[in-house]
């Protein structure tokens, strides 16, 4: 009848028909970097400091604080008086050897509830922030106000 050779290769090809769709897609897989879970990750504890403080024609009041960890650090104005529209500047910085802060970033144009959040990351080290005069304020003006710091 049939010759068994053809049959062989009627089989063959049919394993072949099979096979064909599983190999493709296992070729297709160019997923290099298996998904490893390394388990849950550490959030990073925020903590948050409310200060308060004043500050007079040309000058500064200035806070510090550590950051625990890298990440981030803001600082929002929550209080100002005895005018809330006033504007002031902020500034984020370190102490040098003389006990100075001097700013590693600032704004010149904060109101109430406006944020200044540093750029990048901070590092776990000691900082200082200063609230300042940036020209507006008259002789024998004060400036009280209220901040909080949030930080790693």
């Amino acid at each position: 009848m049939f010759d068994r050779s053809w049959s062989e290769s009627l089989r063959r090809l049919a394993l072949l028909a099979l096979l064909l769709p599983v190999l493709v897609l296992a070729a297709c897989d160019d997923d290099d970097d298996p998904i490893v879970d390394d388990g849950p990750t550490e959030e990073l504890p925020t903590v948050t400091v409310t200060v308060t403080g004043s500050f007079g024609q040309n000058a500064t009041s200035t806070h510090d604080f550590t950051a625990i960890a890298s990440g981030f650090a803001r600082m929002t104005v929550t209080e100002l008086g005895p005018v809330e529209t006033v504007t002031i500047g902020l500034g984020l910085g370190q102490r040098d050897d003389e006990g100075n802060c001097v700013l590693l970033a600032s704004d010149r144009s904060v109101t109430i509830l406006d944020s200044f959040l540093s750029q990048g990351t901070v590092a776990e080290s000691a900082y200082c922030v200063s609230v300042f005069d940036v020209g507006n304020l008259f002789p024998g003006n004060v400036v009280e106000y209220t901040m909080t710091i949030e930080h790693t």
